[in-house]
């Protein structure tokens, strides 16, 4: 009797997981196949929260319109240039150096590079803990 229900629980969960998986695969057929997406189908087609979605959204790296409040919408367009824009490196995170590097190589003290960024109006960048200057603007001010 218990082997019985059992191997029909067993067999009802399998129906159901496989009409899950089938609902899965026409939703994201459907999903394909539409030019305007709202946030929950771009999470399902990414395999992503929704949250993740809106925190593409208000960063900027995804384009959205909002018709109200509980209505966003993104171009299927918009989804497929995240993956063909290439990630480059920016000459900017390249040519920067933190206050302790630039002490270190010109051998000057911190109080010394303070007054030195303040009289030259050197702008700085504070990421975290530290803080960045670029590097032309320091070596314009120690070569002359």
């Amino acid at each position: 009797m218990k082997l019985d229900k059992k191997t029909s629980a067993e067999s009802e969960l399998t129906q159901r997981l496989s009409y899950t998986l089938k609902a899965d695969r026409v939703n994201l057929e459907l999903i394909r196949q539409k030019d305007f997406l709202s946030v929950r189908e771009v999470a399902t087609l990414l395999s992503c929260n929704t949250k993740t979605v809106y925190r593409m959204i208000g960063t900027g790296k995804l384009n959205a319109h909002n018709f109200s409040s509980k209505k966003t919408i993104i171009r299927r367009s918009d989804i497929e240039k995240l993956f063909d824009t290439p990630k480059t490196e920016t000459k900017d995170d390249n040519c920067v150096m933190s206050l302790a590097e630039i002490q270190a190589r010109f051998k000057i003290s911190y109080n010394g590079l303070s007054n030195i960024i303040k009289r030259n109006n050197i702008q700085t960048e504070k990421r975290g803990n530290r803080v960045f200057v670029k590097e032309s603007d320091i070596l314009s001010v120690f070569t002359n």
